[in-house]
């Protein structure tokens, strides 16, 4: 099976504000944008799945599948009250006790990244076991950085050093008889 992780394109928000499950519009320039993330991928895939949040349907709808399925396991964390504020204006000590602890901790009324992991999980093992032979995967980086850390069995703490851009590719090629991955960045 090929699974395309693609990462959404640019956001219409403000640098410095925090927005994962937040439904941000794209910019502008998505229809300048998205020939660019095409022209990387398949010209056909089985299944294309998305993220709800229409930042990645936008791109989801441009890509050609035979099947396109929205899957909430494939959010962005949810970062509760800070949605939508400024990073610098959120409480530093709320902040700090949050980013000292991330993987247990939340962000007030939001989810851990342990629990963010577990959903995108759930998700991947039901995806291995499909009989898909090309899929496209529209998410957003915390959700590809998961994946990419369950492929290659790094710790949590140590997925942020992934760089994904917006419009970012990764090509997985899973087989299923010797449950192997080879991953290419497109």
């Amino acid at each position: 099976m090929i699974i395309d992780l693609i990462r959404h394109t640019t956001p219409d928000v403000a640098k410095g504000v925090c927005y994962g499950q937040t439904d941000v519009a794209l910019c502008p320039n998505f229809e300048d944008e998205c020939p660019k993330v095409l022209v990387k991928l398949n010209s056909h895939y089985d299944l294309a799945v998305s993220s709800p949040l229409s930042r990645c349907i936008s791109l989801a709808e441009k890509i050609s599948a035979d099947h396109l399925m929205i899957d909430k396991r494939l959010l962005e964390l949810d970062f509760g009250s800070w949605e939508m504020r400024r990073w610098s204006e959120i409480d530093q000590q709320e902040l700090k006790d949050w980013s000292e602890g991330y993987l247990n901790n939340s962000p007030p009324n939001g989810e851990s990244l342990k629990i963010m992991n577990a959903r995108v999980l759930d998700f991947w093992n039901w995806l291995l076991i499909q009989e898909y032979k090309k899929v496209a995967l529209i998410s957003h980086a915390g959700v590809l950085r998961l994946i990419h850390a369950m492929i290659f069995s790094i710790p949590l703490e140590k997925m942020f050093q992934l760089d994904l851009d917006f419009g970012s590719v990764i090509r997985v090629r899973y087989t299923r008889e010797h449950n192997t991955f080879s991953v290419k960045h497109l």
